[in-house]
This record gives C-alpha cells, structure tokens and sequence, in this order.
C-alpha cells in the first residue's frame, strides 16, 4: 500500500489517459517538421531511460538551489 501512496499521481494520469482515451477514440495529434520530431524523439528516449532505471532498481534524483541563488553565483564571481 506504501508503494500507491509514493506513486499515486503517476496512476491518476494512467487512468485520466484510459479514460481519455476511451471517451475519445478518434481525437489524433498531427506532427510536422524536425522539431516536433526532435522533442518526441528526446522525450521518448528519456522516458526509455527512467523505466530501465526503474526496473533494474535505481533511483534518478536531481537537487537545485534555484534560480536566484545561482544568478547571484555568476554576478559575485564577475565581479
């Protein structure tokens, strides 16, 4: 049960994606030019990657300070 309530917004859009899906079977999305082609190409790549992570049992975490914190960095070491 622990494993539903880390990953519960993971499965809301699993199913608001059925749902849609279902209720909507003749809705397409048209993609043209490079671009579009990239970003799919990026996203799906990267999606690829985070389930092979997530399968063999590893984590991807990424921290930030923010914004503001790392403009100060780069003004303070210019001057």
């Amino acid at each position: 049960m622990n494993h539903f309530k880390n990953h519960w917004i993971l499965y809301l859009f699993v199913i608001i994606t059925l749902i849609l899906s279902i209720a909507f079977p003749d809705i397409e999305i048209t993609l043209t030019g490079g671009l579009g082609w990239f970003l799919l190409n990026t996203v799906i790549f990267i999606s690829a990657i985070l389930i092979i992570v997530g399968v063999k049992g590893g984590e991807v975490s990424y921290s930030s300070e923010g914004a503001i914190p790392l403009i100060k960095k780069l003004f303070n070491k210019e001057r």
